[in-house]
């Protein structure tokens, strides 16, 4: 056995069996051993690390590697700094040793050539060229490689968070899903079984109908037979006791008879008569779902860069030629992304309202301000030309200005407690519960007036609503309390925005065959202008339009009303706004939801918003694709995603 056999198999006997070294042949395993001695097959412990040659060198290398001219300024790490994995240092020479000259490193970036050269290559092939950058003097990239990863790793924490709260959001919508599918079933229950119930009543009433035309033909077969017997008796006696002038008279007789029996006969056999048969609408069996589901286009990049914006690229001066390719490939994924969210608005603005889903976590967007000392009431909410959004808190006492991310701007307070507001150009009117008076103030922009200079507009009866018609104001009075379902005395004024003046003074017909329609005009809690000279009432729980007939000075018909029904079930009905597209938004303040109602047709109508606590004033705001709604007693105005 050759000697370097020998001192192996020595080593191994002393590694395993040696008690007073207590080590173990698994430690062996785990221990770093000298690259260096394992050329003459020695098992040595490593006590030092080379950076520039990547080995494991033991005590006695390591004496060696700085007694070596080669190796003398070599770094080595000793003990504890020794690494665990070496392919980062490995992959730390491959990057920087010169791709001609291998025994070299690259000292030098040739930006002439885009190169990285080493000594060797600057004085045999780069002598003459201008701009030469030496990479021990460039220790600005480094300090930028570490700020983006640095900013890299933040993002990555925060994509984790996002996803977190998405897998929430996720399980959250399939309970949501589940909850609003079994509902929708037992409403088709419901459904088939009133269409049933309808369908039964129709046969009923079929089958009633046409007994009593059998029970009316047979009948008259009675009274024809009795006619029969009476003519035949007639004929009896004739022959029996009469003479023969006579049988030839009753003979005349009895023919003309019989020819009007015929008749009746006739009449009876050709008498329509329906059998009742159940014709099934067997579409209804191969219908192969009750619904879609929908998939909304979502990516975790989208909703950190919708969150975030464009962070810090790198700049162009400081790539190299493989951060060349990995820019150009994020330049390509940005412009992906850019795509697919320019194809989503396109989706959306191609989408009818009526037929975007609305999502139901909202977002809180606070309006209590410091000097505010109890809890808001948005009693409105209205968007002025600029995107910045007013609010009349009731509770407060104020109005209160905001931008269209509710960054606070301005607010003032109000002589009584503001429950409706409208804005017409930089104007804004204002009723309040417990004042006869209508409020009028100006407003430039991001702020109120100094002083909040307003006019005061008396009335003779208590307003409750307004809501502006052209460079008018629709005033709606009412002798009984807004915030309750009481029925009052209800009247209807057109007032001049500038000075007040009353220009129409609108009533209902108390007469004729369409006075019933305008029963419900004593529910009347607020009013909301249509085109086409139309208003909107919500009624209590309904809602309700009218044509306005301003020659006549009255509400002269109906044209269509929005109640409850089934599971939309719609109480309290509050604040009202209107899209583009002419789809009525009503907030339910007694049942808690928001309603959507097409006012081209208006059985084209839903719920959209669930389970909110008293919503009392609501916005369409489309150019941001959301939906603000107002509650009673919330410092915040909710928003609803429109998708």
């Amino acid at each position: 056995m050759a000697s370097g056999d020998t001192t192996l198999e020595k080593n191994k006997e002393l590694t395993v069996t040696d008690p007073q070294r207590n080590i173990q042949a698994t430690d062996l395993h785990c221990m770093k051993h000298c690259d260096a001695c394992k050329y003459d097959d020695c098992i040595e412990e490593a006590t030092g690390f080379c950076v520039s040659c990547t080995e494991y060198l033991c005590q006695t290398c390591c004496r060696d590697h700085h007694k070596n001219k080669v190796t003398r300024n070599h770094s080595l790490l000793k003990d504890e700094e020794m690494p665990e994995d070496i392919e980062l240092f490995r992959k730390l020479n491959e990057l920087t040793k010169c791709t001609i000259h291998q025994e070299n490193d690259i000292a030098y970036e040739c930006a002439g050539h885009k190169a990285d050269i080493c000594v060797v290559c600057l004085s045999e092939t780069h002598r003459k060229c201008g701009e030469i950058r030496d990479f021990a003097l460039d220790t600005e990239r480094v300090d930028t490689n570490a700020k983006l990863f640095d900013e890299n790793n933040g993002r990555l924490t925060e994509i984790n968070q996002k996803t977190e709260k998405i897998e929430k959001q996720i399980v959250r919508e399939e309970n949501d899903i589940e909850k609003e599918l079994k509902a929708f079933r037992d409403q088709l229950k419901r459904q088939v079984d009133a269409l049933t119930e309808k369908l039964l009543a129709e046969v009923i009433g079929t089958i009633e109908s046409e007994t009593k035309k059998m029970s009316n033909t047979k009948q008259e077969c009675d009274e024809i037979q009795t006619n029969v017997q009476k003519g035949k008796l007639l004929l009896e006696i004739a022959l029996k006791y009469g003479t023969t002038r006579q049988h030839g008279v009753v003979s005349r007789h009895l023919k003309k008879l019989n020819q009007i029996i015929l008749k009746d006969i006739e009449t009876i056999m050709t008498k329509p008569i329906q059998r009742v048969c159940l014709k099934k609408d067997s579409a209804l069996l191969s219908q192969e779902s009750i619904g879609e589901i929908t998939h909304v286009p979502f990516t975790i990049k989208c909703f950190v860069d919708e969150d975030n914006g464009s962070d810090g690229l790198i700049d162009d001066e400081d790539e190299s030629r493989e951060n060349e390719f990995s820019a150009l490939q994020a330049s390509s994924e940005t412009k992906d992304v850019k795509e697919r969210k320019v194809s989503m608005k396109k989706t959306k603005s191609n989408t009818h309202l009526k037929s975007r889903n609305f999502v139901q976590q909202s977002t809180c967007h606070g309006i209590r301000t410091s000097s505010d000392e109890s809890e808001c009431t948005v009693a409105a909410i209205e968007m002025l030309a600029n995107g910045n959004i007013i609010v009349a808190d009731t509770n407060n006492l104020k109005v209160k200005l905001f931008t269209g991310q509710f960054d606070f701007l301005d607010e003032r307070a109000i002589p009584g407690n503001p429950i409706d507001m409208c804005v017409s150009d930089n104007l804004v009117f204002l009723c309040c519960s417990d004042v006869k008076k209508i409020f009028r103030f100006e407003f430039d922009g991001d702020r109120f007036f100094p002083e909040f200079l307003y006019s005061c507009i008396d009335t003779f009866l208590q307003p409750i609503s307004v809501s502006n018609i052209d460079s008018n104001v629709f005033v709606l009075f009412s002798s009984a309390d807004y915030d309750d379902n009481e029925a009052g005395v209800v009247s209807i004024e057109i007032r001049e925005k500038g000075f007040g003046d009353i220009l129409l003074q609108i009533t209902k017909k108390s007469h004729g065959s369409s006075a019933e329609q305008f029963q419900y005009v004593k529910d009347a809690k607020r009013i909301h202008n249509m085109p086409s000279s139309e208003i909107l009432l919500a009624e209590s729980n309904r809602i309700s339009c009218y044509k306005v007939n301003q020659s006549a000075n009255e509400l002269s018909s109906r044209e269509w009303y929005y109640k409850s029904y089934c599971l939309n079930v719609l109480s309290k009905a509050r604040g009202m706004s209107t899209d583009s597209e002419g789809n009525v938004y009503v907030c339910g303040m007694g049942s808690n939801n928001v309603h959507q109602v097409s006012s081209k047709n208006f059985l084209e109508n839903r719920v959209i918003v669930t389970n909110i606590s008293e919503p009392i004033s609501v916005l369409v705001d489309e150019k941001n694709d959301r939906l603000l709604v107002g509650c009673r007693y919330d410092d915040n105005v909710q928003s609803f995603s429109m998708i």
